[in-house]
């Protein structure tokens, strides 16, 4: 029996001949990052599900077994390109920008790419900038070889499961749960910390508001919050993205 894709990977992204974004090649990414600069990806549970996202590009069998969530971990990816066993696509749970556990594992593990978010928790505009500037400081001081990479923080949707198809206008998030609407204002802030730091600010939000479609739920155990996407789904633009800027590094 035939298997049928999900309605939310029925759509593709279109952009202009003037700014195009290329077709993900897994030969050329595994390459581009090169044996043995392990990449490592720290958040809250989002984060975890973009971890998830890469690995699913990455790795060389295609499995059904479901990855289950664990504070840290890595996966190694890429050995059939680059020979032994390629580099490690590392896992830290931190959503609070938690800069000891985030150093500590860099260095444990010999990072040399770090794709790292503040989480999905809002808090005040003060206690988000101190942090997010800690960390950079201690990543600019410590780490000159690291490429750091900051990708921006997407809200939810409201009443998700009414929708089947991208927006063509992002909602309105100021009456959103969780405080959404937050997002977009310190969004912002971290551009300007990461651009000043000289760091690559991956802009995330601005396709994923479009994308009701695709999240979690309902299902027995699952709290429909409209914040989670199935995987794979809108989630894969972040991997499309992320490799689209290394073609520009």
């Amino acid at each position: 029996m035939a298997m049928q894709s999900r309605e939310e990977l029925k759509w593709f992204w279109q952009t202009s001949p003037e700014c195009p974004m290329l077709a993900f090649n897994r030969e050329d990414f595994c390459k581009r990052i090169g044996r043995g600069r392990h990449v490592m990806i720290s958040g809250d549970m989002v984060s975890f599900q973009v971890f998830i996202t890469f690995l699913n590009f990455l790795r060389s069998d295609i499995s059904e077994t479901q990855y289950v969530f664990q504070g840290v971990g890595f996966e190694p990816v890429c050995g059939d390109v680059l020979g032994g066993k390629g580099f490690n696509l590392g896992w830290v749970y931190s959503p609070l920008l938690n800069t000891a556990l985030v150093t500590d594992y860099i260095e444990e593990w010999q990072i040399g790419v770090l794709l790292v978010n503040r989480g999905d928790k809002l808090r005040s505009d003060y206690s988000f900038m101190t942090k997010l500037e800690e960390l950079v400081q201690v990543l600019q001081a410590r780490y000159p070889h690291l490429l750091v990479v900051y990708h921006s923080t997407y809200p939810g949707h409201k009443s998700c499961l009414d929708h089947h198809g991208p927006l063509k206008v992002a909602q309105e998030k100021s009456d959103s749960p969780d405080h959404w609407g937050g997002f977009q204002r310190q969004n912002e802030m971290g551009r300007r910390i990461i651009h000043k730091a000289h760091f690559v600010f991956l802009d995330v939000d601005t396709m994923l508001s479009l994308r009701p479609d695709g999240h979690l739920g309902p299902s027995p155990g699952v709290v429909q919050e409209c914040l989670h996407y199935f995987i794979p789904g809108p989630l894969d633009v972040i991997v499309y993205l992320f490799y689209n800027t290394l073609l520009l590094l």
